[in-house]
């Protein structure tokens, strides 16, 4: 097999993510694009030099990840050439390797938050997209937070392009027009619904037409107004990212592990000696502290030993507040390194759990800040995180800062997602709190339906949180995107949450003129026997909609089978018998 700077890599544990490959993979050498297929259980990774996917395919080759012995192969080249990565900057993006799946809303959807866009479009049968902003810093800054990052499902890479003309049109199937503004295209979708949408408004009484900007100011307007059980509703302001708190400079790695010190003056016999005495029923306080002094000098490296760290962990239980913050200020500049350790993670965990004056408290806080998002991320880190959630809401709000800040890039991850889900229902929480990651989680919405780990924060927030307004929050970002959430596994089961609830109905009713009263979207959903003829199944059964309106439905989804010719194959049979 002729060698290329691309690998394939088959046989992979269902349980990797992007993420979890790219961090096995990147040690070789630079990676340009890596994408993950795990219904076909193999990925692909392109390097920018092709000796190092030759030595990465020599080094892995049959070697085990996770609970799988892996097959490395060389994938086809990528003709890609380096022309968009070393040109200068311009206001438009070329997005390469995207997924099959993503649509021009949706990936206009995932730029927004950089700054105004003017245009997007995608070329399917290329894989790749662009985006057009109207400020040459806001493609600048999009481009370097998004290059490499996943996105519906894909680690994208971004270089510059060629602004095109004013007036340039594309004739491509799903593609957005350059030179159109995306409100525009917002309202050309919805014009379709209008004989049967006069009487659904959107938040604060807009029409499902309304502009990018109308749909902001009427999601605060819902959020503020809308009626609840909780005196505490009026916390559900606009839904507004804080700048502040993104522009904060998250690590994006944590740094390794302070080096062992070959010259420790006390050996693991002496350790043993120590804990037992410590251990013991006739220890004195005097003993405690002939101990502190002993291993003092040495406590940064015994945090992460064997048996040293079971002693810093008596250490901080039973010594006094002087030698507690002596310890933490110690071991404070390496506490996020050590905390993602196999043996330190329990000492840093136990350091946080003894905390008890606002002087201990302050230097842990201000060291595991930085590195937030990446211990969340962590096996061990999310716990150290999720420690820090007693020291009050004063000092634990470093924590909701990060995920508003740093959402997607948290919630795609196995340990990221359940942690925000703990710090969530976590009893230290305040409604001020959980407000600040609602917004993260509606303004990241789209993303985080189609990824198996953020989905479970859209059911916490559907399910658990007990928002009013969340319904109205999701439904316009999900309105301009239904073809692709509803034939999708698992964000069609959030789609379903929203239709099967009569919390709030104007969300549902929304939703339900979006689906059934839009041609194209209907014969998308119903073309799709996997997940779409499911869905509409469910939602036809449903005890929350109107027998007046499943009438209605009903005779669109007729019409609708009729025109695809479907009535004799068996995916459909189901759904025909119940019409």
């Amino acid at each position: 097999m002729t060698p290329t700077r691309s690998l394939w890599i088959g046989n992979i544990d269902s349980s990797l993510t992007t993420a979890d490959l790219m961090s096995i993979f990147s040690p070789y050498g630079p990676i340009e694009s890596l994408r993950l297929l795990p219904e076909k259980e193999c990925a692909f990774v392109n390097y920018v030099k092709i000796e190092d996917a030759i030595r990465a395919r020599e080094e892995m080759q049959g070697g085990r990840v996770g609970n799988c012995i892996i097959r490395v192969g060389y994938g086809k080249a990528d003709i890609y050439t380096s022309d968009a990565q070393t040109m200068q900057p311009t206001r438009a993006l070329w997005i390469g390797n995207i997924s099959a799946s993503i649509t021009p809303a949706a990936l206009q959807a995932v730029f927004a938050p950089f700054g105004a866009i003017e245009s997007a479009r995608i070329l399917t049968h290329k894989n790749c997209g662009f985006v057009n902003f109207e400020k040459v810093e806001d493609a600048a800054k999009a481009r370097k937070e998004m290059n490499n990052k996943e996105i519906y499902g894909s680690a994208v890479r971004i270089g510059y392009a060629k602004v095109p003309p004013k007036d340039s049109t594309t004739s491509k199937i799903g593609a957005t027009p350059f030179g159109l503004p995306f409100s525009s295209t917002l309202s050309q979708a919805s014009t379709s619904m209008a004989p049967w949408s006069s009487s659904v408004t959107s938040l604060g009484g807009n029409s499902v037409s309304s502009s990018a900007g109308e749909q902001e100011s009427s999601l605060s307007s819902a959020l503020n107004n809308s009626p609840g059980t909780y005196e505490t509703v009026d916390l559900l302001g606009p839904l507004v990212m804080d700048d502040k708190l993104i522009a904060f400079p998250y690590a994006s790695s944590l740094p390794p592990i302070p080096e062992p010190n070959l010259n420790r003056k006390i050996d693991q016999s002496r350790l043993r000696e120590i804990r037992k005495r410590l251990d013991s029923h006739t220890s004195s306080a005097k003993d405690v502290e002939s101990a502190f002094h002993e291993l003092y000098d040495d406590s940064v490296d015994l945090c992460s030993d064997y048996i040293g760290n079971t002693v810093i962990q008596k250490l901080m239980e039973r010594g006094g507040d002087s030698h507690k913050l002596m310890l933490i200020e110690r071991v404070a500049p390496h506490m996020a390194s050590i905390g993602i350790h196999k043996n330190g993670t329990w000492a840093i965990q136990k350091m946080i759990d003894c905390a008890s004056t606002p002087a201990q408290m302050q230097p842990i806080v201000n060291s595991l800040k930085p590195f937030a998002p990446p211990l969340l991320l962590d096996q061990f880190g999310n716990y150290v995180i999720q420690c820090c959630l007693r020291l009050g809401p004063q000092r634990n709000q470093f924590i909701y800062d990060a995920i508003h800040a740093r959402c997607w890039e948290v919630a795609q991850g196995r340990f990221g997602a359940r942690a925000i889900r703990a710090c969530l229902e976590s009893q230290y929480t305040t409604k001020r709190q959980q407000r600040l990651v609602s917004v993260a989680l509606v303004h990241n919405a789209l993303l985080l339906a189609t990824n198996p780990n953020g989905s479970l924060l859209l059911t916490w927030l559907l399910d658990s949180s007990n928002l009013a307004g969340r319904y109205r929050a999701l439904a316009p970002q999900f309105i301009n995107h239904l073809s692709h959430l509803c034939t999708h596994k698992l964000a069609s089961l959030t789609f379903f949450k929203m239709i099967n609830q009569k919390v709030e109905p104007d969300a549902r009713d929304l939703l339900l003129q979006g689906l059934f009263m839009q041609d194209q979207v209907l014969e998308d959903v119903l073309s799709d026997q996997v997940h779409g003829v499911g869905l509409i199944q469910k939602i036809l059964a449903s005890n929350y909609i109107e027998e007046a309106d499943k009438g209605k439905f009903s005779e669109r989804v007729k019409l609708m089978l009729g025109k695809l010719q479907v009535h004799q194959v068996q995916g459909y049979r189901r759904l025909m018998e119940e019409l």
